[in-house]
């Protein structure tokens, strides 16, 4: 094959992967509900609905400090998305949500959030109320 070719491909694949990266801030809407996920660079998400504000480098509940991290798993269409807070004080995980998310476009996304307890991850995009349609900003 010829090296122009295949540096060509290389080149269009990589961009590819990168186009459909997760940092940044998206926004969407779900059962009414205006949601912002803000995704960074260093793996550190954030989510904030009806005011509320969580995750992130720092947050509090009840008196205890947390961060959240996502890890996205960067194989196939429908890929694997975890949502995971640790405890700041024993860095230890204390919760996982299990989500799946989809690419329609490089700046739409479709999430769907496994809210069952224990957690587990969904496995298409069926369930209405546990996705969302979320746009970059």
């Amino acid at each position: 094959m010829n090296k122009n070719i295949l540096l060509c491909y290389f080149i269009l694949v990589v961009s590819a992967l990168s186009a459909q990266s997760l940092t940044g801030t998206w926004k969407g809407t779900t059962e009414g509900e205006a949601m912002v996920f803000v995704f960074d660079k260093d793996g550190f998400v954030s989510m904030q609905s009806e005011g509320q504000l969580m995750g992130g480098k720092r947050f509090e509940i009840e008196g205890k400090y947390y961060c959240m991290k996502y890890n996205l798993h960067k194989e196939g269409k429908i890929r694997n998305l975890d949502l995971v807070v640790y405890d700041l004080k024993t860095n230890k995980e204390t919760h996982r949500m299990l989500c799946i998310v989809e690419w329609i476009s490089n700046n739409q996304i479709r999430l769907c959030m496994g809210m069952d307890e224990p957690p587990q991850r969904p496995k298409d995009f069926k369930n209405k109320e546990d996705m969302i349609v979320l746009t970059r900003k």
